[in-house]
């Protein structure tokens, strides 16, 4: 539905990722968020408004981050995103965008 990464692929790729940024000793970095008052949504409005939610917010993560990082909707509305390369002030950066 959103065109993201699920769960089951983001743990995947992230023993990948952190074998190689073990190996070669180079950062990375999860983020890990969720919409606030998410359940309020689909209880004013209704499932399929709380899906156009879910779907804007994962186009606006696409939208954001660099093409070499994993965004993955992690639970019903909590995201989180892989970033390779990255380290904490970097990704504070992206956190904040």
């Amino acid at each position: 539905m959103t065109g993201l990464h699920n769960r089951r692929s983001f743990e995947e790729r992230v023993e990948k990722e952190c074998k190689r940024a073990l190996g070669y000793s180079r950062p990375l970095t999860v983020l890990l968020g969720d919409i606030d008052h998410f359940k309020q949504v689909n209880d004013r409005y209704g499932h399929a408004q709380g899906d156009i939610v879910l779907k804007r917010v994962s186009q606006t993560l696409i939208d954001t981050c660099r093409t070499n990082d994993t965004i993955a909707r992690y639970g019903g509305e909590e995201f989180v995103i892989l970033l390779p390369e990255t380290d904490p002030d970097e990704a504070q950066v992206v956190a904040d965008r």
